[in-house]
């Protein structure tokens, strides 16, 4: 079963956020097509594993089931400062003054798209 849902709006965004706060996605998996001006963004909770002595520890997949993509893209810019590659996912807002997307992770990372539309999917 495919569950899609688009934003078509800034307030539609704070659904978004919901719905993908604390997930995790892999920068390296992030996906611009300049042509087709779509950015894509896949992402997951991840996986848990119990340890030794009752203990977890969480360890990313090498594929992910949901993706957040954002259409009509016309720029996109990624400010990676922590350089870890694994990072969760904060908040998708709409900056209206640069006309962007912006995604924010709770590591220092910030991605923005000038776009019109986001879609989220499973």
């Amino acid at each position: 079963m495919e569950l899609v849902f688009v934003a078509e709006t800034a307030r539609d965004l704070s659904k978004v956020t919901w719905l993908t706060h604390d997930c995790f996605f892999d920068l390296d998996q992030m996906k611009w097509d300049e042509e087709g001006g779509r950015f894509e963004l896949p992402f997951g909770r991840g996986s848990e594993r119990r340890g030794f002595l009752g203990m977890t520890s969480t360890s990313r997949p090498d594929r992910y089931d949901c993706v957040l993509a954002v259409s009509n893209v016309r720029a996109l810019s990624v400010r990676d400062e922590a350089r870890i590659g694994c990072y969760d996912l904060l908040s998708v807002t709409y900056d209206e003054t640069e006309n962007a997307v912006i995604v924010e992770s709770c590591i220092p990372l910030k991605t923005a798209s000038q776009s019109a539309q986001s879609t989220y999917g499973c």
